[in-house]
């Protein structure tokens, strides 16, 4: 604590580097003199008016000051419907309330993507003791916990540290009023690729300039590339998603995507990013991680059994790799044959379905055709588009057709145990 003489000698000193035009060096005796227990509230008004000169001087520019003068002391995000909006607890040594010019915080996310997302505050008086400060930010939208790495009160041209004694963290919602960005597997997709579909919400804030959406793999950080766009609106740019059109507010738009990913990884976290403009030019980002589960849910494979040297069974296996799913129709053809399957078979993780069909003989012979099912967790039927060339006959399942026969159907359930379902024999 300083002595009596040591307050009078800082207070005669900050009156002359004020009055010889030395703002700065009269604020920093000003500083020291706010933090000494039972200080005068005149003080306040010395800051304020040193502050304000500073201002006119440095211009845009400004001063950082380090101290106690302000201390965090507690952040919490609060609800609202048209905003990100965090309160700040602040603890002031002034002994009068100080109006500020602006309180800003940055919060910053962990994580692979280190993200910063910057609240602010303006024209707002803080009292003397502790007084919270409403800060609100609408150019990010990303839920997740927070730290708060800086919390700065901005008088005039000095920027005062309100450093806190311990860390503090914040857990983000997602903005409000801003678009989102969703992701979850394409209800139509080519066995062996990885399709998304993307749907955009732009909730009560418009599209207006278009978007750019990026996807990366949230683990490593690695940008997924998409290959293929199937939608009029959307297009594919350097791998990212790019909407030209301008989507209104409260409106939706959505399309199916391929990405250039291994389509065997199980599931996987994907980092959706989306830069855009509202209809007012402020440039805003989404940024979020969502899992989706990549696996496929059915693995197709063919294989051909000659009978003599003109025909051939064409052995079409449907195998599930879900945990469970009901199989509601397959359908595939081969030149000069075609046939469909209606189903509604609940096929557990193992389980097959196996297809036979009696065709001519041909030196390539493919298989194209798409399997319809839905997973428990899911309304909406998905498909399975696949384009498989026949292979050598399985040592497992061996047909041979009798006289007449044309089509039947094998259901191999998990442990294997073959039987034979349908009309016509086989042998």
């Amino acid at each position: 604590p300083l002595s009596s003489l040591d307050v009078a000698a800082l207070e005669r000193l900050a009156e002359c580097e004020r009055q010889l035009g030395n703002a700065r060096d009269s604020l920093e005796c000003v500083v020291r003199l706010i933090a000494q227990p039972g200080a005068d509230s005149s003080y306040a008004t010395m800051l304020s008016d040193l502050c304000g000169v500073l201002g006119e001087e440095m211009g845009d520019k400004r001063q950082r000051m380090a101290g106690d003068l302000f201390k965090a002391v507690g952040a919490a995000m609060v609800p609202r419907n048209d905003t990100l909006c965090v309160e700040v607890k602040i603890r002031s040594q002034v002994a009068a309330a100080v109006h500020v010019d602006r309180v800003a915080a940055v919060l910053t996310s962990g994580g692979g993507h280190r993200l910063e997302v910057e609240f602010v505050a303006r024209d707002v008086t803080i009292t003397s003791g502790e007084s919270s400060v409403m800060l609100t930010a609408d150019a990010v939208s990303c839920a997740g916990r927070f730290s708060v790495a800086a919390v700065c009160v901005a008088i005039g041209g000095t920027e005062f540290v309100a450093a806190a004694d311990t860390q503090l963290y914040v857990h983000l919602a997602e903005h409000p009023a801003n678009p989102v960005v969703r992701l979850r597997p394409a209800l139509v997709a080519d066995m062996g690729c990885l399709a998304l579909r993307v749907t955009v919400d732009t909730r009560a804030t418009g599209v207006a300039a278009g978007m750019s959406i990026r996807l990366f793999d949230a683990s490593s950080g690695s940008p997924l590339r998409v290959t293929r766009c199937g939608h009029a609106g959307f297009s594919v740019s350097d791998g990212a998603i790019v909407i030209k059109d301008v989507i209104d507010a409260g409106c939706s738009s959505e399309a199916d995507v391929e990405l250039a990913v291994d389509p065997q990884v199980s599931s996987t976290a994907i980092t959706v990013c989306a830069l855009f403009k509202t209809a007012t030019a402020e440039r805003r980002v989404f940024v979020a991680t969502t899992g989706v589960d990549t696996a496929p849910a059915l693995a197709v494979s063919a294989h051909a059994v000659a009978l003599d040297e003109s025909r051939v069974a064409v052995i079409l296996r449907t195998q599930c790799t879900a945990a469970n799913l009901r199989l509601e129709s397959l359908c595939a053809a081969v030149p000069d044959a075609e046939w469909s399957l209606e189903e509604g078979t609940v096929m557990r993780r193992g389980d097959v379905v196996t297809v036979v069909r009696e065709i001519a003989n041909a030196p390539e012979l493919r298989l194209q055709g798409e399997a319809r099912f839905v997973l428990p967790t899911e309304d909406s039927s998905r498909t399975l588009r696949f384009n498989v060339v026949c292979s050598a006959a399985s040592p497992v399942v061996a047909v041979r057709m009798t006289t007449g026969s044309r089509f039947c159907r094998v259901l191999e359930p998990t442990p294997l145990s073959v039987r034979i379902v349908g009309s016509t024999a086989a042998r």
